[in-house]
């Protein structure tokens, strides 16, 4: 959602208290799903500090309206609202002056995340007000693990404020995005070298300096990301320090001028990915040489992503290709934008992709501005070996795939006779790319779009049919359509996933009777995935009866699991699954459950459970007459947020009762305790015997998001493996 306010009166009225007028000024606001929320403007007023009071965002962006950046007149009632946000992670501050009382309000925040920009410049951090006041906010941080500066120059005082933080990620950048200009870069090493956790770091500097690659020396760092505004010119020290980091394994690199040096210093590193960005203003043919050595050097590289690397495509379009000629990488990412294709251009990037024979994956995002009908990139493709293809698409000047653009896409999608996967990131109106896809013999299908409800459906259920080997099917969107499930519909696909187009989003399921039908039309269908962006009564009633193998249900919209509201719908669609072998749920609390007789094996993850659950969840499963698995994971806590907290004292005493059950089998319960104030690493401790044969996590997706949900409030976690013996057998 956005919402502009120019100059606009507001009056808030409140029961029995006096009302308040302000004029807005210019305010930009923008709400996002997951509730984030970012908001530009010129001068602060009342009256938007307690429209933000006391909100459940978890993310809070404030910038600038226009370049001057914003500012805080208001500051008690700043302070108030920043301290009111009890559930903020991330604050993303960009202001024309990061005052003392700007300082003051954020000190002692649960945020994980903080971004500070000011116009200043680096020498007001030197003075004692200032520097002490980062210096105290810093040090009260306790949650802290990602941490951006922006800031025109650097001084003492700012490098000392970050001295022996127990951050993961440093960001350092200028107030617009220019560079940051490196004077001190002997105080800037004595602090990079006491982050003692230190694992990424990203660093946007306007020019380089000797001192400046040498502050980075020795450093445990796995992941370094360096961009500098101009020229490289001290490539010998950059040569010098690439090697000391022996942890390296994931390096970007990028300028806005072409930089043969850049290149010439990432020779015989033993990084794993690169990234090569940056506008390369200069470029000259004889480069292409330079970067084809550097890149060829790289005897461990498995990964190069390209998509970020410009030059004048128009005239310089084949050289990037040329420069990764024959290379052994596994995966390569690519940004064929603006060229204007012709023959030779084709055939150019064909003998480059050709010539990568262990080349397994492959990303492209394609904007082909193609005039005439026979010149367009997908011939290019044609006879690779690749299994996983990934598109994002943009055709033409009227985004629309022309007929024969469209028959040369089949074709070479056609030729790729090892694709299992493909990936397309697709506009609703390209009609000619569900002809481009007809008769493929992949496996696993993924598609993504915003505006489902103008695909069209006879096309794209036509081309879904004809897909004989297909058996996942994936897509992404942020809301059903009866549309989609019209083309879903009598697929034999054996499984199925739903998700949402945003990251940390989940599907809007709102047209529940059409989804209930498809879903029982796949009769092959053996597998369901669904990230939800809500329960709903018609969800749990669109999954009754089904004749699914395995479930998988998760709540995305919160980060969290599912917080159902519909308990008994929901229990007793699971009940009429009589084919399910294997359900996993990720709830926000536990819920009592009837599952199937069919039912082997269980895998709960809760973000929630008191210690009386456990007892009642193993007593509602004993019942059954054949062997069930449990993998329960849970937090202890009676609530996330805000955190009421249990200590894993008192479900110690359900291991000993429960493996004391005949027909109960523990087989572990391991208990993950979180580092406390002095920032020591997860503690993992085990009750009793351990079968690890048989416990080992099977870390998807969905148990992924639970423990960074559970590990984001600082709540410990209890991991149990239990195997039901019914009488009969123990």
């Amino acid at each position: 959602m956005e919402c502009y306010l120019h100059d606009c009166h507001l009056t808030a009225c409140g029961e029995g208290e006096v009302n308040t007028s302000y004029t807005t000024g210019h305010i930009e606001f923008n709400v996002y799903p997951n509730k984030s929320i970012s908001i530009s403007l010129t001068n602060d007023n009342p009256g938007l500090w307690e429209i933000l009071h006391g909100l459940s965002i978890k993310s809070l962006s404030l910038d600038d309206f226009g370049d001057s950046g914003c500012r805080v007149n208001h500051e008690k009632s700043f302070s108030q609202t920043i301290a009111s946000l009890s559930k903020l992670e991330t604050l993303d501050i960009k202001m024309y002056e990061l005052t003392p009382c700007v300082w003051k309000a954020l000190r002692g925040l649960n945020i994980k995340s903080l971004t500070l920009s000011s116009w200043e410049r680096g020498e007001l951090y030197a003075e004692s007000l200032h520097a002490e006041s980062l210096t105290q906010l810093l040090s009260s941080l306790k949650r802290l693990e990602t941490l951006g500066i922006g800031v025109t120059e650097d001084s003492p005082g700012l490098w000392k404020a970050l001295h022996g933080l127990n951050i993961k990620s440093l960001r350092l950048d200028d107030w617009k995005g220019e560079g940051l200009r490196i004077n001190h870069s002997h105080s800037l090493s004595q602090s990079l070298s006491s982050l003692m956790r230190l694992q990424k770091l990203d660093i946007h500097v306007a020019e380089d300096s000797t001192g400046l690659w040498e502050a980075f020396y020795g450093l445990n760092i796995n992941k370094l990301r360096v961009f500098c505004k101009g020229r490289v010119k001290y490539k010998e020290s950059l040569s010098h320090l690439l090697p000391s980091l022996t942890r390296l394994e994931t390096l970007s690199i990028g300028a806005d001028e072409a930089c043969p040096g850049l290149w010439e210093a990432v020779q015989g590193l033993s990084v794993k990915s690169l990234t090569i960005k940056g506008m390369n203003k200069g470029f000259e043919l004889n480069h292409t040489e330079l970067l084809s050595q550097a890149l060829s050097s790289l005897t461990l590289l498995e990964t190069l992503n390209m998509k970020h690397f410009n030059m004048d495509v128009r005239e310089n379009s084949t050289v990037l290709w040329e420069a990764i000629h024959t290379l052994n990488i596994k995966t390569l990412s690519l940004s064929l934008c603006w060229i204007l294709w012709t023959d030779l251009r084709t055939e150019s990037l064909s003998k480059s992709l050709s010539s990568l024979t262990r080349l397994e994956t492959l990303n492209m995002i394609v904007y082909a501005n193609v005039y005439a009908d026979n010149s367009c990139p997908w011939k290019a493709l044609h006879g690779l070996n690749i299994k996983s293809l990934s598109l994002r698409l943009s055709l033409s000047e009227y985004r629309k795939c022309k007929d024969l653009q469209a028959e040369s896409l089949y074709q070479s999608l056609a030729s790729l006779t090892q694709l299992e996967t493909l990936s397309i990131e697709l506009d609703p109106h390209s009609r000619g790319l569900w002809r481009g896809i007809h008769c493929l013999n992949i496996k696993r299908l993924s598609l993504k779009c915003r505006e489902w409800g103008g695909l069209h459906k006879e096309l794209m259920s036509l081309s879904l049919s004809s897909l004989t080997q297909l058996d996942t099917l994936c897509i992404e969107m942020e809301c059903d359509n009866p549309g989609l499930w019209e083309a879903v519909h009598g697929l034999n696909i054996k499984s199925l996933s739903l998700s949402g187009f945003w990251k940390r989003t989940g599907i809007d399921v709102k047209h529940t009777l059409s989804m209930a039908k498809t879903l029982a039309s796949l009769i092959h269908l053996e597998t369901l995935s669904i990230d939800a962006e809500h329960e709903s009564l018609g969800l749990w009633e669109a999954l009754h009866g089904q004749n699914i193998k395995s479930l998988s249900l998760s709540g995305v919209r919160k980060s969290s699991g599912i917080d159902v509201k519909h308990a008994e719908t929901f229990s007793q669609s699971l009940s009429s699954l009589t084919q399910l072998k294997t359900l996993t749920l990720h709830v926000h609390t536990y819920i009592a459950l009837q599952v199937p007789q069919s039912l082997k094996y269980l895998n709960i993850y809760s973000d929630t459970m008191l210690p009386s659950k456990v007892r009642e969840l193993v007593d509602s499963l004993a019942i059954y007459t054949h062997s069930i698995g449990i993998k329960l994971e849970f937090g202890c806590a009676s609530s996330i947020d805000p955190p009421e907290r249990i200590p894993v004292q008192e479900y110690i005493p359900f291991q000993q009762e429960l493996a004391a059950r005949k027909n109960v089998a523990m087989k572990r319960f391991r208990i993950y305790e979180l580092p406390d104030s002095a920032g020591r690493a997860m503690s993992v401790r085990d009750i009793g015997d351990v079968d690890d044969a048989a416990s080992d996590i099977l870390e998807d997706d969905v148990y992924k998001r639970f423990a960074k949900y559970i590990d984001r409030y600082k709540i410990n976690r209890i991991s149990m493996r239990i195997q039901i013996i019914p009488d009969s057998l123990s």
